[in-house]
């Protein structure tokens, strides 16, 4: 989720006239790190992941899943370890590290270390998450036993989203004005009043009907986001997802508050809030254009139902700065491949959704765009990337997008003999406002402290990030952060897609591979990547030539010929027909791990997420998504309405925790790949 500071937000009022203080010592930031490291180089790749975990509390004897709101208590337990490691008061480094999410219901992992790029290290991935989720399993019981019945137990699973969040008023197992969630902590400085409201809807944060504020992290940082970008933005966020339209389905369910309740309502306004978005969404490049092509729509209001979102990224170092810009430039062309193929999402509010990923829901959470501003920012700070950075002449040619850069900004970068294409990218991101701000805020030292930089790097969500090293003085190089990968059901899957990317990677640097096709093919392929089967139905725009030279200036007819409309098993297995031949991502990571001479126990663990992601891209096994539709549509609960009602619900955790314990391992989602003796195609 980004920075995480110790302090006290002010409130937007007061934030108001800090905001071009921040901005202009962001920047000074930055450049006094690029100065101090733009020479730095790393010799050895080292690279990690980031896995988000739901808490949720099964009611076993009514059959009911609810939010679990201790994160706190669990995260109390597992970072007291690493800090004590941290301050030498025990001898052995724990396993894993643990930050809070946005909600209190969520857990972020990582290696406590990161990996290495000796072939056996990534190996390490998978066992590693293994050891992540039973942590995590096994902590939460003990915390809790104290204040649950013998009716409830506990669950921590890989899912993106808690499906019923919205649906109904009964998304906690308490009654939220009792124990345990009376103790409210300390969200943001609140009027006593205020404190009250956050145990009901429409709280002072959000503002919403759909959720309470409680469910909020504790942590100042995610309330003042929440309440800022509503405050700058003049209302409430507007989600709109495409509503799955079956035999029965009621088009206007999900216009109603709390669908699942008895006596729900249409939320205000909401005919005049799907006219503007789809006509906002007219003039935007972006994936959220989506909406145009649709009538009927779940609705949503707040940044809780996108940040509360769990997914999976991978953080990789690179050699120097060179190399970083290079790989942020190859794996933007990428993301809207692999969201496709780590599809996850077909849920949203109680309801079936026409879209299978959760991009768009994200998107929309943390918009704080003007109405004014929407003609010119065509964007949400939450999106796919707008410019690529490398330093060739087809990362120049191909970035073919209006993008809004903040002037001021280019203009210091410039004068500080920053490049062209990397102070755009910079002065892009600082068309932003800073949305937390501390009250320490003029006590930084910009020479040793990157703190208003990352305010604002932090908050620009996209579908890559280039990452400069955290400080002047830092022991941490120049990296690269995938960020567009939904998370999957198991460990397997995890590893499987990490690993695929990290070696994809060393491939794309091992044979000069390139892969840039203009931003604006990019974002359409973003907007493909969304719909429901993706994987199966949909043509990607990717480019076939990956040897040409980059620095080498393409003409229409030269990049015609050189991009073809490929299906996702094309793209990833390879395609030798008259009229395109693409040797595909697979064959290419093969090819350089032959080159690489791994042991033979390596390479046939490797084979076995090459070809999970081979069979996934083939169509031969399913996404999550198809197998979470599959399984709800199936139901003997289900009314063929599109809604996915409580006791559907219930079956389907209990049946993702069994997966994600490898207790039932479902051949059309698996393949048996996961066994010892699998056998890879």
């Amino acid at each position: 989720m980004g920075l995480l500071k110790a302090g006290t937000p002010l409130k937007w009022t007061d934030a108001l006239s800090l905001i071009d203080y921040v901005k202009e010592h962001g920047i000074k930031q930055f450049i006094i790190i690029y100065n101090k490291v733009k020479d730095r180089t790393d010799k050895e790749l080292k690279w990690g992941d980031e896995i988000e975990y739901l808490l949720l509390e099964k009611d076993t004897e009514n059959k009911r899943i609810f939010l679990s709101l201790h994160a706190k208590q669990v995260l109390d337990v597992l970072m007291k370890e690493e800090d004590d490691y941290n301050h030498q008061l025990i001898p052995n480094a724990p396993l894993a590290s643990w930050k809070p999410e946005y909600g209190r219901f969520m857990l972020e992992g990582t290696p406590f270390f990161p990996y290495e790029g000796c072939i056996s290290c990534y190996l390490k991935c998978e066992e590693s998450m293994k050891r992540r989720r039973m942590i995590a399993q096994s902590t939460v019981p003990k915390i809790l036993e104290n204040i649950k019945s013998p009716r409830v137990t506990n669950s921590v699973i890989t899912m993106s989203l808690y499906p019923l969040l919205g649906a109904t008023k009964k998304i906690l197992l308490n009654d939220i004005s009792t124990s345990p969630y009376s103790h409210i902590g300390d969200i943001l400085p609140l009027s006593q009043n205020e404190e009250n409201e956050l145990l009901t809807f429409n709280g002072p944060i959000s503002r919403s009907p759909y959720i309470p504020d409680i469910i909020t992290n504790e942590h100042p940082r995610f309330g003042t986001l929440t309440r800022n970008i509503r405050l700058r933005r003049g209302k409430n966020v507007n989600i709109l997802v495409p509503l799955f339209i079956d035999e029965h389905t009621d088009v206007n369910v999900g216009k109603r508050i709390h669908h699942l309740d008895e006596n729900s309502t249409y939320y205000p306004n909401i005919d005049e809030l799907i006219k503007q978005k789809k006509e906002q969404m007219m003039i935007s490049s972006s994936a959220t254009r989506l909406v145009t092509d649709f009538e009927h729509f779940i609705h949503m209001d707040a940044m809780a139902f996108g940040m509360g979102c769990c997914c999976m990224q991978s953080t990789l170092l690179a050699r120097d700065i060179h190399e970083a810009r290079n790989l942020y430039d190859q794996l933007a062309v990428l993301c809207p491949i692999m969201l496709a193929l780590t599809a996850a999402t077909p849920l949203a509010r109680g309801l079936l959704a026409e879209t299978d990923v959760r991009w768009n829901i994200v998107s929309a959470s943390v918009d704080d765009r003007r109405d004014d501003e929407t003609k010119h920012i065509t964007k949400s700070r939450y999106d796919s990337i707008s410019l690529y950075i490398g330093e060739n002449t087809q990362a120049k040619q191909f970035s073919d997008l209006n993008v809004e850069i903040d002037e001021k900004s280019y203009k210091t970068l410039r004068e500080s003999n920053i490049d062209e294409q990397l102070a755009r990218h910079i002065a892009h991101y600082f068309i932003r406002d800073p949305l937390v701000i501390f009250t320490d805020c003029k006590q930084i030292d910009d020479n040793s402290e990157s703190v208003h930089f990352e305010n604002l790097q932090s908050t620009n969500w996209q579908t890559v990030r280039f990452k400069p090293p955290p400080g002047p003085n830092s022991s941490i190089g120049w990296r690269v952060e995938f960020r567009v990968m939904e998370v999957q059901l198991t460990d397997f899957e995890n590893a499987a897609f990490t690993v695929f990317i990290v070696l994809l990677t060393r491939a794309i640097l091992s044979f000069k591979l390139n892969m840039l096709m203009p931003l604006s093919e990019v974002d359409l392929n973003m907007k493909k990547a969304h719909l429901r089967d993706a994987v199966l139905n949909q043509k990607f725009k990717f480019r076939v030539c990956l040897d040409s030279d980059p620095n080498i200036s393409m003409s229409e007819s030269d990049l015609k010929k050189c991009t073809r409309e490929l299906s996702i098993d094309e793209i990833m297995n390879g395609v030798n027909e008259e009229d395109k031949k693409f040797i595909g991502l697979i064959p290419l990571v093969r090819k350089y791990l032959d080159q690489m001479h791994c042991e033979v126990k390596d390479r046939i663990y490797l084979e076995r997420y090459l070809s999970l992601v081979s069979l996934r891209a083939s169509g031969k096994l399913q996404t999550n998504a198809a197998f979470i539709r599959e399984f709800v549509r199936s139901h003997p609960q289900y009314k063929k309405d599109s809604v996915v009602r409580e006791e559907i619900v219930y079956d389907l955790i209990e049946t993702i925790e069994k997966i994600g314990s490898m207790e039932y391992t479902p051949e059309k989602l698996l393949g048996g790949l996961h066994l010892d003796d699998a056998k890879q195609i």
